[in-house]
């Protein structure tokens, strides 16, 4: 449905959306989706409003009482060109979170304030990449990074592994610290499926092969998915999982332990060093009061 302050009716009848006006309204129209009138303003087409007038994201707000003791994530990403730089990179455009069963915990597209010398570059919907210029509008859905990244480090903590396939792609497109206090696994790095299904030099097998050969599924075909991708990645782990967690993880009694990593495992450990020289110091005091030796 289109504002009522961008919209105006020809002398013919017509109705037609204000490509301009939109814009100061803060929609988001990628210009491919507009056309140019006789007296050479820009319009929107009704018919394409209403084609993007809600978002592909499929849980744009997150379900905690989901969250499993091992989950998994994929992100797609969007591409901007930084000119301090003269290069492309790459930021979070879609991330998908799923627990054990393949239910999905959280599935939403962030968008970023706009930065001087900052241009976003994503490809046409055509080619089926992942994330398309109307997904990043907040008025169908899109959500502020500040607002993703926070979720996603709350989910991540209720958590104690977490899954991906080449998963230090997706971590570092997230700002510091949102993967502090959680322990990692990638099924790309699994030994025995590199040996098989990976291409030389590196042997790090693609998502898509190792689902066709050990799922028997076939993803990433018409469109790109972060779900789609996320669930083949924990039906991935759970095939091997005994193997997978023998050599990327630790166990104590069966459990998976909760790894720290990060600025938070140095403070942690700085912390309990402090209390623990705190003790010492109160018990002295107390057993020199009261006659003792204070050598224990």
């Amino acid at each position: 449905m289109a504002p009522p302050e961008a919209t105006h009716t020809d002398m013919k009848g017509g109705l037609h959306v204000d490509f301009e006006v939109l814009g100061k309204l803060g929609y988001r129209v990628p210009s491919e989706a507009t056309w140019t009138g006789d007296e050479g303003k820009e319009y929107v087409d009704l018919g394409v409003l209403e084609i993007l007038s809600s978002t592909r994201a499929l849980q744009i707000e997150p379900r905690f009482d989901l969250v499993t003791s091992i989950i998994a994530l994929d992100c797609e990403f969007q591409k901007v060109y930084v000119e301090a730089l003269r290069k492309h990179q790459h930021r979070v455009g879609r991330i998908s979170i799923v627990n054990y069963f393949g239910q999905i915990i959280y599935d939403v597209f962030a968008y970023y304030d706009e930065e001087p010398g900052k241009t976003i570059a994503l490809p046409p919907a055509s080619l089926n990449l992942g994330v398309y210029w109307r997904d990043l509008w907040p008025e169908i859905g899109a959500r502020p990074i500040s607002e993703v990244e926070n979720n996603v480090r709350n989910i991540l903590r209720r958590a104690k592994i977490v899954v991906g396939h080449a998963i230090a792609n997706d971590i570092k497109v997230f700002s510091e610290g949102v993967f502090d206090r959680i322990a990692v696994r990638d099924t790309q790095l699994h030994e025995p499926w590199r040996k098989v299904y990976g291409k030389a030099p590196q042997h790090k097998p693609k998502l898509a092969v190792l689902a066709c050969y050990l799922l028997r599924k076939h993803i990433q075909g018409d469109e790109h998915s972060s779900v789609e991708d996320a669930r083949a990645t924990m039906l991935l782990f759970r095939k091997d999982e005994a193997a997978i967690e023998a050599a990327q993880g630790r166990r104590r009694n069966g459990v998976p332990m909760k790894v720290e990593v990060g600025p938070s495992r140095v403070l942690m450990d700085t912390m309990n060093r402090s209390i623990i020289r705190r003790y010492r110091t109160n018990m002295s005091s107390i057993m020199r009061a009261a006659g003792f030796s204070s050598d224990y």
